[in-house]
């Protein structure tokens, strides 16, 4: 849509700077980690000791999560917290594809006295298949989507437990997997699982 505009005004966006993993732009998931560190280092250099920066990101890829991890520990930053936003208003990509997230997640990055590559700690990766069973049977109501307008079964909401299970993750330094890999996982596991809590709680 964009395109239209800048024909129209004869002034075309410089788009070199511009943080993406275009093959167009040939620009993949290194030159995507390289520009978010740029774009980072330039707002650790304008905030002030032990200042803030809070980062809203959404995306399904392994692969681009650590990137941004990588950036934002490159560039001089600490993850010390996370939430999950519910935009409540799903995406149309939501809806023609099972592997698009629905939630973003919301980094709090604190500025840090040292600038250091991220170290991985995998003493921290949380397992997929024991964080999905603990939350489904403590409480599985909050991950059922019900459809009240059309005739559609009930189904678990892997968006909501990925975005949780990434977040959690995210915050003590974990690797990430992508969102069609984690689905991989869950949903045998939530087949298992779905006649066994059903005798628990009442969907």
């Amino acid at each position: 849509m964009n395109f239209i505009w800048e024909s129209w005004l004869r002034n075309r966006t410089d788009t070199r700077d511009e943080a993406i993993v275009n093959s167009v732009q040939g620009k993949g998931v290194e030159e995507y980690r390289a520009l978010l560190t740029r774009a980072f280092r330039e707002c650790r250099r304008v905030l002030r000791d032990n200042a803030w920066m809070t980062v809203v990101f959404h995306n399904s890829s392994g692969e681009v999560w650590a990137a941004l991890q990588d950036a934002i520990c490159e560039a001089g930053f600490v993850v010390c917290g996370t939430q999950t936003f519910d935009k409540a208003h799903g995406t149309f990509k939501q809806f023609v594809s099972d592997n698009a997230v629905g939630y973003d997640i919301v980094l709090h990055c604190r500025k840090s006295d040292s600038v250091a590559p991220r170290q991985t700690a995998p003493e921290f990766d949380l397992d997929v298949a024991t964080f999905v069973c603990n939350r489904i049977q403590s409480n599985p109501t909050p991950y059922r989507v019900r459809y009240l307008h059309v005739t559609r079964p009930d189904e678990w909401d892997y968006r909501k437990l990925y975005s949780e299970w990434l977040a959690e993750s995210l915050v003590n330094n974990g690797s990430a997997i992508g969102f069609e890999e984690f689905r991989m996982i869950a949903i045998p596991l939530l087949g298992k699982l779905e006649r066994r809590v059903s005798q628990t709680f009442l969907f």
